[in-house]
């Protein structure tokens, strides 16, 4: 599906009230090697949240070489290290999710697979995203909207969820949101790619 009509049918199934106040985009930078892109929220159109393939790729593969390192299996070659060198890069793709790390192809496979969901299933999904995205759905009712905890879920449900009980006029928890769209530090720590406001 093109991106154009994936995202007309997502901002399609907001609630009514937030129509046209947030809208996602995704881009593509055609200088940058493989034409690498990023996926962006705007919320009364200022960025609250932005999901790149470089900052991803720069966030995991930091975090994978450290582990790799640490865990002396630095060299997929050697049949030795070959298990170990795996393991590093999957637990480096768990940990840049942990630290709400996305890259724009994950935004699009979340959005995409939320298209043929029920609105339980959604807010069930263990994919954070989908999760985020659901409760901006007009299926979810204000009556379940204001019984549901997002405390434990990422920053961004948390805004979504303050956000859509603020436009239905319903008490939410006060959450403060300071914008921090830095990219992660070097050494993986620090700011997510994600960049959502806390």
């Amino acid at each position: 599906m093109r991106w154009s009509r994936l995202k007309a049918r997502i901002e399609e199934r907001f609630a009514p009230n937030l129509h046209g106040r947030v809208e996602i985009f995704v881009t593509r930078y055609r200088a940058a090697h493989d034409q690498a892109g990023e996926a962006f929220i705007l919320v009364d159109s200022e960025r609250i949240a932005s999901m790149g393939e470089i900052a991803y790729w720069r966030h995991r593969l930091t975090l994978e070489r450290r582990l790799q390192q640490e865990r002396g299996c630095a060299d997929w070659r050697d049949p030795a290290q070959a298990g170990g060198y795996r393991a590093a890069a999957h637990e480096a793709q768990r940990t840049a999710r942990d630290n709400e790390v996305y890259s724009d192809a994950e935004v699009k496979d979340a959005l995409f697979a939320s298209l043929s969901l029920s609105i339980d299933a959604a807010l069930a999904s263990e994919d954070p995203i989908m999760r985020a995205f659901a409760l901006l759905d007009r299926r979810l009712g204000k009556r379940r909207l204001a019984a549901l905890d997002v405390s434990q879920d990422t920053a961004l449900a948390r805004r979504f969820h303050a956000l859509r009980c603020d436009a239905e006029g319903l008490r939410a928890p006060t959450i403060s949101f300071a914008p921090d769209l830095r990219a992660p530090a070097a050494d993986g720590q620090g700011a997510s790619a994600a960049s959502f406001d806390k």
